[in-house]
């Protein structure tokens, strides 16, 4: 083994322990050994953009591309870093040369058709989704074809915005976060984003209906869910760059769940600024064990100004609802 190989596995090794700095110094090591090294170079930029220096991870997957257009898994976390900004015509050319490399990839077609129905790219979408169609005829992507088709053919006597918007779900451990939003989102990332930033990234369309002279909203929400964290101490800053809205859940069987709330409404102030918060006082369904009542979420609902509901991921009470005020506090920004 040569002794930049027994550094980049050093690398990986640091990758593996979280320790993400320690990483990157190994990977260093090997590419000064060797400057075409590939994949030192596509893992030291997937530990950059763990720690939100994204601007280098993406100087590394390009230096990785370019020194070999056809490395599919350097064009993968390179799309995956521009998804992360927000960068969607950056992250459909990466999509682009993921499909021209892998050109009978159901997988790849449906995940390209995914970003443009979620951008309300429709005929694009069906192109795409025609693709892993034609490598897969009981593809998903057979549905999410009809689904972008009832867009182009939809006649409306009224003009609609459409706008996208990422929120976060915050709370401690247990709430009920990811119960909540389990069974009124749709995914629309895979995994690999999980693995990156530790957060599960979802989508929910929400309706809202003006009657006077405004048009009518459609509103994608991009919600990022915390995998696992317990703390508000021990969020990474990625989860909250971008964010312009949050949720904050608590449990009402539990105090401790509502004191902490401050706590991380001011964990994502501090990243994102004071973004639209909406407060839910989760499992309404055991109010017979409720530790607080509606007149202490009341209290630090005004305090920071913003609403409050009491929702039951378990009953589906005010779920629907959540969403959809947490969509107007967000449009009030529009002006």
């Amino acid at each position: 083994m040569e002794e930049y190989e027994a550094l980049y596995n050093k690398g990986l090794e640091m990758l593996k322990l979280k320790k993400y700095d320690d990483a990157i110094l190994y990977f260093n090591k090997a590419l000064e050994l060797n400057k075409r090294y590939k994949e030192a170079y596509k893992e030291k930029g997937g530990a950059l953009l763990t720690l939100s220096r994204t601007e280098e991870a993406l100087n590394c997957f390009t230096v990785a591309t370019n020194l070999d257009p056809d490395y599919v898994e350097a064009w993968e976390t390179k799309e995956a870093a521009h998804l992360l900004r927000g960068d969607y015509d950056d992250a459909i050319k990466c999509l682009d040369n993921i499909t021209r490399i892998k050109p009978d990839d159901e997988r790849a077609w449906l995940d390209k058709g995914l970003l443009m129905l979620n951008l309300y790219r429709f005929r694009s979408a069906v192109e795409c989704f025609d693709k892993a169609i034609g490598i897969n005829p009981n593809s998903e992507a057979v549905s999410k074809k009809e689904e972008a088709l009832k867009h182009i053919g939809g006649v409306t006597k009224r003009e609609v915005t459409r706008l996208i918007k990422k929120i976060c779900i915050l709370g401690d451990g247990a709430v009920g976060k990811t119960s909540l939003i389990r069974r009124y989102v749709h995914d629309v990332f895979d995994d690999k984003y999980l693995s990156t930033i530790g957060a599960k990234i979802t989508k929910k369309v929400v309706t809202l209906k003006y009657h006077g002279a405004k048009p009518d909203v459609v509103l994608t929400l991009m919600i990022w869910d915390i995998a696992g964290q317990k703390d508000y101490n021990n969020v990474h800053p990625t989860y909250y760059q971008g964010a312009e809205g949050a949720l904050v859940v608590s449990d009402i069987t539990r105090k401790e769940t509502l004191k902490s709330m401050p706590q991380w409404i001011e964990s994502v102030y501090s990243v994102a600024g004071n973004v639209p918060i909406v407060f839910l006082a989760n499992k309404s369904d055991l109010k017979m064990q409720a530790a607080f009542n509606e007149d202490d979420m009341k209290k630090i609902a005004a305090r920071f100004k913003s609403p409050y509901l009491s929702t039951s991921a378990k009953t589906g009470q005010n779920v629907e609802e959540a969403f959809s005020t947490i969509g107007m506090e967000l449009l009030k920004g529009e002006g």
